[in-house]
């Protein structure tokens, strides 16, 4: 399934729900707010100076949930470009240090000077290539899932009679979580 990419997605209302059953991600959306941690990290090299552009991306999967476990089979991922502009980072040292950088957002990639040497271009990805199964607990519009290293916490809905899920991460990603990014619609 291709995810869109607006300035702001359509949300929801949290409304928790019944959760167990088997869904299938049928819509996602991942807004510009999304990349902010990414721009956060390159205020560095200066104000207005990191664009991103080029967004796509693809999810396909299914979570199944029982009473108290979850399991997440999802693969996927998202590409863009950021281009880095300033005297503070569009060098060859800086676009080399960032390129490095790029795994503490989970994601990889290449970054090269442009053809005009006033910009560092980094072509980036971020896989989804996971298949899951934690523990959770649903209460009060929120499932808190269990992680191996943080307890993750989802905004979500169940209507039209438990047939569709909605989903938006919405933990306190701090310094050392990467969230995940996106709005998501599954069916069962």
């Amino acid at each position: 399934m291709t995810l869109t990419f607006p300035a702001t997605c359509t949300t929801f209302a949290p409304c928790g729900g019944n959760l167990p059953g088997t869904y299938v991600y049928t819509a996602g959306c991942v807004e510009d707010a999304e990349f902010a941690p990414v721009l956060n990290a390159l205020s560095f090299c200066g104000t207005n100076v990191v664009t991103v552009s080029n967004k796509s991306g693809t999810i396909q999967g299914s979570l199944t949930f029982t009473a108290s476990q979850v399991s997440r089979a999802a693969t996927g991922g998202l590409s863009f470009t950021l281009t880095i502009g300033g005297s503070t980072c569009a060098n060859m040292v800086a676009c080399n240090q960032i390129q490095g950088a790029l795994t503490s957002f989970g994601a990889s990639g290449t970054c090269a000077l442009g053809s005009t040497g006033t910009t560092c271009i980094c072509n980036v990805t971020r896989p989804w290539s996971n298949t899951t199964n934690e523990s959770y607990v649903a209460a009060a519009n929120q499932i808190n899932v269990a992680g191996a290293s943080t307890t993750k916490v989802y905004d979500y809905c169940v209507t039209n009679g438990g047939a569709k899920l909605e989903h938006h991460e919405v933990t306190d990603a701090g310094t050392t979580y990467i969230r995940d990014p996106g709005h998501f619609t599954l069916a069962k």
